[in-house]
């Protein structure tokens, strides 16, 4: 069973994309603070944000602020994040202020986010093979066999799918002449058994 929260979690994961501003928060105490801001999102594009801003309320649309500075990380997240197109303000206390009396409001209008960094990534190892050459290695890293799993969608015909990636980078390998793959999944937590089979199916019958 997964509750609300855990299933919108477990949904971004698999789809790798959210609605939200682009930035990852820590829990300070003293208000969510800033550890990135990703490439390509609302927060980058505006320059408002910076690593190491605190966020002290949440704005939706012309609503009041609401405070989040004792709420907890994933309650001031949801507050955070929206449907893509909508208007969020968030009052932040900047990096370099001298201290949280110093504020500044910021707007921002959601957009979706592709969770890149989630991606099946691949390189190449040349590794000795104790006769005095060198074998040629793949390394492909799946976090995990990802899929859209959201409700209307269908896997076979979704955008992002880790069978789809893993067969690109198999073609890449392939360009590189390496002589053999191997398949990281050591921190692979699962996700969509359709995936898991399908990927499977590249190197087994």
């Amino acid at each position: 069973y997964l509750g609300r929260e855990q299933l919108a979690e477990f949904a971004i994961a698999m789809k790798l994309s959210l609605f939200g501003i682009g930035a990852r928060l820590r829990s300070e105490g003293r208000g969510p603070k800033i550890l990135e801001v990703l490439p390509g999102g609302p927060a980058a594009r505006s320059g408002l944000l910076n690593p190491g801003d605190r966020i002290v309320a949440v704005a939706q649309g012309s609503a009041e602020p609401v405070d989040v500075v004792d709420l907890p990380l994933a309650r001031a997240v949801a507050l955070i994040r929206g449907p893509k197109g909508s208007v969020v303000k968030l009052t932040i206390v900047p990096v370099n202020a001298g201290d949280d009396s110093v504020r500044k409001v910021i707007t921002l209008v959601r957009d979706e986010i592709q969770l890149e960094a989630q991606r099946a990534t691949s390189r190449i190892v040349d590794m000795p093979n104790g006769q005095g050459a060198t074998l040629r290695l793949g390394v492909i890293t799946l976090p995990s066999f990802y899929a859209d799993l959201s409700v209307g969608s269908s896997e076979s015909k979704s955008r992002t799918r880790a069978t789809t990636d893993v067969v690109q980078l198999l073609e890449k390998l392939k360009t590189e002449k390496v002589q053999g793959v191997v398949l990281d999944l050591r921190l692979n937590g699962g996700g969509s058994l359709t995936e898991s089979i399908n990927l499977t199916g590249l190197f087994i019958e």
